[in-house]
């Protein structure tokens, strides 16, 4: 008996749909640091980091010299840093950045630990703790990306909460929010 040959038709698969970087500022440029060596920013600032809010403790904007880098980049020490953000409905979307231990010659070697979350009103989609390995602005662990789906065309925030007693946290920078497909 001769086997008949099946037959297959192709799907093609639905592109993926470009979702701009939604995650605005994420490369920490105001307020300008230089010429000084860096600038502080207490809770409540409003303006002062648009349109990034202070809401707990003081983030400390390091000057290109002082994150020993080519770009600022925020101590976020025992402060918490949020953003409101929008996505389309049904994306999956993935927020990174970069981080290093903290460059000020005047912090001492301590624990640079952090957290940071998104949530919708008052539920926690996704979080994760963090703690550079050394000085040098490296992108944080894939595994460790914050992805979620997003479900509510109501707006969602990031919330990056520093876990040092005072300034000297780890520096973080080039926040950005992208979409990886959809659901």
């Amino acid at each position: 008996m001769k086997k008949q040959a099946g037959t297959a038709t192709a799907t093609a698969a639905a592109p993926a749909v470009q979702i701009p970087n939604f995650i605005k500022e994420g490369q920490f440029r105001r307020p300008a640091a230089a010429p000084d060596p860096s600038v502080e920013v207490r809770s409540p600032e409003p303006e002062a980091m648009r349109p990034w809010d202070v809401t707990g403790g003081s983030v400390v904007v390091y000057s290109p010299s002082l994150a020993h880098a080519g770009h600022q980049a925020v101590d976020i020490g025992a402060a918490v840093l949020e953003q409101d953000f929008e996505a389309p409905v049904g994306a999956k979307v993935e927020i990174t950045w970069m981080h290093s231990r903290n460059t000020d010659a005047s912090c001492p070697a301590m624990n640079q630990a952090y957290g940071a979350a998104v949530w919708l009103g008052d539920t926690q989609v996704v979080a994760h703790s963090y703690e550079p390995d050394g000085v040098g602005f490296v992108a944080i662990p894939s595994k460790l990306t914050l992805k979620f789906t997003v479900n509510s065309a109501a707006p969602y925030t990031l919330k990056f909460t520093g876990r040092t007693p005072d300034s000297c946290g780890a520096l973080i920078y080039n926040v950005v929010g992208q979409g990886v497909g959809r659901s």
